[in-house]
């Protein structure tokens, strides 16, 4: 681990050596139930104390020439008090429903499994809704799909609501969304037009139990939505409950 990283996480493993000695103290005083509650808590404490962790040294992770994966690709941190799994999407690899043009939404939406006419008659509410006021985030547009709730799980995935991007970036898009637009630039369909839109991050991460691995884990995801300063510190404007599911 580099010296930046080192200093990133050094305050927080002082804070979990202080968590994992307190609930060592309490669990020689607890029967079989109240340890069973203590693993909760534990989870809960370990979650509250390594997402943060695995944040601040995301923030020097994701500085210029870095490897770190930006289209949401799973990468295992090993910290000081336990692992993390994370997954960083770009957002210019991601399609902002205030800002797209038409032809993205369609796209998204029927590779989402929409028919075409229900892709369309999608595209445009929001293209209506957005022409009454910003929308802001997923509060704002899921109740656009109330006649399509099915669909909507599988399309907000691929949403965010950072910068001001029109377009797609298909070098930091997932893969599924980078081969369904694909097919609209192979049918002459302009979607190159927008704006430079760097540092905005979607980031999912979800603390592993000692025997798990990414493959097995059955944790919560905890989303948050961040920009990254020059500085290399990481500023949330969004953080969601702990889910299932990255990136649902």
């Amino acid at each position: 681990m580099k010296r930046g990283e080192q200093g990133a996480v050094l305050l927080v493993v002082l804070v979990a050596l202080a968590l994992l000695a307190a609930m060592a103290g309490v669990a020689l005083r607890l029967g079989q139930a109240g340890l069973h509650a203590l693993a909760a808590e534990r989870a809960v404490a370990g979650r509250e104390v390594l997402v943060p962790s695995a944040l601040a040294l995301l923030g020097v992770r994701l500085g210029e020439g870095s490897d770190m994966p930006r289209n949401g690709d799973p990468v295992l941190l090993d910290l000081p008090g336990g692992r993390v799994e994370v997954r960083v999407q770009a957002a210019e690899g991601l399609v902002n429903p205030d800002h797209a043009r038409l032809p993205i939404l369609q796209t998204l939406f029927t590779a989402a499994g929409a028919s075409p006419e229900q892709a369309l008659r999608l595209a445009r509410a929001i293209s209506d809704a957005r022409q009454v006021q910003a929308l802001a985030g997923p509060e704002d547009v899921a109740p656009l799909f109330a006649g399509d709730q099915a669909l909507w799980p599988k399309v907000a995935r691929y949403f965010t609501f950072l910068g001001t991007k029109t377009t797609v970036d298909p070098m930091t898009a997932p893969a599924e969304l980078q081969a369904a637009l694909a097919g609209v630039t192979g049918a002459g369909v302009d979607i190159t037009q927008g704006l430079v839109m760097k540092g905005f991050y979607e980031i999912d991460l979800r603390v592993l139990a000692p025997d798990e691995t990414v493959e097995t884990a059955r944790g919560l995801f905890t989303h948050v939505s961040v920009l990254r300063d020059k500085a290399g510190r990481l500023h949330v404007f969004r953080t969601d409950w702990p889910q299932e599911g990255a990136g649902a």
